[in-house]
């Protein structure tokens, strides 16, 4: 089977979804900005736990065959949470090294791929996308 992927890292938006307190900062980390991917939770928020959105935009992938499927992977998230494309859910994974979700009759030419991940820190295990969320164009 053949596959292509399109690795989405560089820069991310990210926001924090639970109470912040005064919204300002999370013990001296910014509630929401630009973040570069991947990159594992405590790299980003230290030992701080919560839920957080994180966003990017893309573009549909050109010249797909009739017998082409898009996938999302992650293959690094730790933490339960929910994938959405465009505003829609696509879904929900809890606790999994590896996510995927089939998005080929639902890419636009340009797309919002929202990620809500919940993460508790807890030594030794890493959190958030600590691997490139990717697209895999793969033959049906």
């Amino acid at each position: 089977m053949s596959v292509h992927r399109i690795r989405l890292i560089g820069p991310w938006e990210f926001a924090w979804r639970t109470s912040t307190g005064d919204g300002a900062e999370l013990d001296g980390k910014a509630a929401s900005g630009t973040i570069k991917m991947p990159c594992d939770w405590q790299s980003i928020f230290g030992s701080r736990g919560g839920k957080v959105a994180f966003s990017r935009r893309f573009h549909r992938p050109t010249n797909l065959e009739p017998h082409e499927r898009v996938l999302i992977v992650l293959t690094g998230v730790g933490g339960s949470g929910t994938i959405r494309l465009n505003g829609d859910s696509l879904l929900e994974f809890s606790d999994a090294d590896s996510v995927e979700a089939d998005v080929t009759n639902k890419l636009e030419a340009f797309n919002l791929l929202e990620i809500e991940v919940e993460h508790q820190p807890i030594a030794g295990k890493l959190g958030g996308l600590h691997s490139p969320v990717v697209l895999e164009i793969r033959q049906s």
